[in-house]
This record gives structure tokens, sequence and C-alpha cells, in this order.
């Protein structure tokens, strides 16, 4: 579906950063308050000529999008141009059917949670296949699922995935076949009823729980830990925090954070689909827009 540029698309780079260089100031909640100053700059912003889901971006930069209806995954380099691709909707070993989400974070492959397919596919960083893991004939039988909708790597490469099809959330290990499984019955009013989506935080998941309407948030030994009220797709982690984004303003979730609200009005009247976080940077998706923009302490 081909999409036309928005207005900022129009702008120079430079008018871009007169329009909207602006600071924060973050407030350190301790036995003391410090304030530090940190400008939010625009780097680059990128026409898209299709909608994409999701964004994710690698350790290095790379910059990975992703469209559940056209079920593809773009690699794209800061210019806008697709480096390579994968998918397209389709059961065979080289498409996929609705991704659900895309992690890259280890910055060595590219896990796939493909949701109707109810399966796992891995990538290389190019985007060529390595593996595909079928949730309906695992090599493990305990380790069967269906309908992932979420797929992330823990440091000591256990895979945990959000079950969809058995409503919970797994832990697993591949290679020693292990497996424990959360958000049953045992887990009371976080016994997860409809998953629909999740968000990966440090040390922690949410999962949104579309029969309850708000986020079931896990440690990643299971055990739950809070519940967040807002709308899917409205969670985010950043900075070690959880963040709800309305109306195009992100905003701590816990009141009493040292970070005041990140307004992205001035960027596009579109709404915003997605954000990707990285140390110095925030890649900001909408319909037809990605924006890269600086953090940088003053």
């Amino acid at each position: 579906m081909q999409k036309s540029s928005s207005k900022i698309a129009s702008f120079s780079l430079h008018e871009l950063c007169k329009r909207v260089c602006f600071s924060l100031v973050l407030l350190f909640s301790s036995s003391f308050s410090v304030a530090q100053s940190i400008e939010l700059k625009p780097i680059r912003s990128i026409s898209l000529q299709q909608v994409y889901t999701g964004v994710t971006v690698s350790a290095s930069g790379e910059i990975f999008l992703f469209s559940e209806p056209a079920s593809r995954i773009d690699k794209m380099d800061e210019n806008g141009k697709v480096l390579s691709s994968f998918g397209g909707k389709g059961s065979g070993s080289q498409f996929l059917n609705e991704p659900k989400s895309v992690w890259v974070a280890n910055d060595l492959n590219v896990y796939v949670a493909d949701y109707k397919n109810n399966r796992i596919t891995l990538l290389t960083r190019e985007l060529g296949l390595i593996s595909i893991t079928s949730g309906r004939n695992p090599q493990h039988p305990d380790m069967a699922f269906g309908y992932p909708v979420f797929m992330a790597l823990l440091p000591n490469n256990d895979w945990m995935v959000v079950d969809q099809e058995n409503r919970n959330l797994i832990r697993m290990n591949l290679q020693f076949g292990s497996i424990f499984r959360y958000g049953g019955i045992e887990a009371g009013s976080f016994q997860l009823i409809q998953p629909e989506s999740a968000v990966y935080g440090e040390r922690e998941i949410a999962i949104f729980d579309g029969a309850d309407s708000l986020y079931k948030v896990f440690d990643w030994y299971g055990n739950p830990v809070r519940k967040i009220v807002t709308g899917k797709g409205s969670l985010f982690s950043f900075r070690n925090m959880w963040w709800k984004l309305s109306a195009n303003t992100l905003a701590p979730v816990d009141k009493t954070s040292e970070f005041e609200s990140f307004d992205f009005n001035w960027m596009t009247p579109d709404p915003i689909r997605d954000f990707a976080f990285r140390t110095n940077r925030i890649y900001v998706l909408t319909d037809s827009i990605l924006l890269i923009l600086s953090l940088k302490p003053n």
C-alpha cells in the first residue's frame, strides 16, 4: 500500500531542528534532588512507502520494520533504503503469516513470532532463513505452543514466548529441553485469559490481556509484579521504566519518576504506532514516517 508523506517529511532538517529542539528536565528522586537537562533533537525523517506495524533496532543501530498485513520484514538504513526483506503471506519456509513481534536485541539474529503459522522463525541479520521452530510439532511435547504473539531471548538464551492458544507465558530452553509455564490458574488475578501482545522491560515482561483490558507484568521467573491499566499497544519500556503513550505524549507510568513526559505532537498529527529505544536515540514510527531522534545530556 503506497502512502503519501506527511508534511514533516518535507521540512529540511534545519527547519525541523528549529521547531522542535527542546530540553527535558530530569528530577532524580533520592535523598536529594539533582536537576539535569536532556536535549531531544531530530536527526532524520524517513518517508515510508508502506504502513508498518512495528519497529525494532539492534544494538549496532540496524533498523528492522515489520508489517502484519503484508507479513513482511524489511531491514532499512537511516536514509530509508530497504537493504533486505523476508516474507510475504504464506505458510512455506520463506513466508510469514501476520508476524506479531520481531526481536533483534542480542545483535546477532532476528527472531520472529510468526502468529498464524504457529512458529518462531529465526533469521540472520541480513534476513536469511536459519531455522523454524514449530509450536505444533516440537522436539519436546511440553514445548507445544500456538499463535505466538511475542518472543524474546533472555541473556542465558532461554526463550520467552507468549502463547495465545494455551493462554500462558512460556520460558523454555531448546538445548536442554527445559520449560516453565506461567500465567495459569495458579497466578490468581494475574491469570492470562486473552493475551494479545507483550512488551519486554528490564527483567520484566508486560502482557496485554484483552479480557481485562490491561497489562499484567511478570518477572523473568513468572512471578506476578504489577498491573498497568492502559490500552493495547500503548505501553513501552525505556530507561528501565514503563511508559504510557496517550495522544502522542509518552509519560512515565509512575508519577514519582525522575522523568517528565515526552510530547511528540510537534512531530506529526498522525498517531504514533511504535517506538524503538537505544542508549542515545529514539525511533518513532507513524503510518507515513520513521523519525530518528538523539538524546543528549546538556
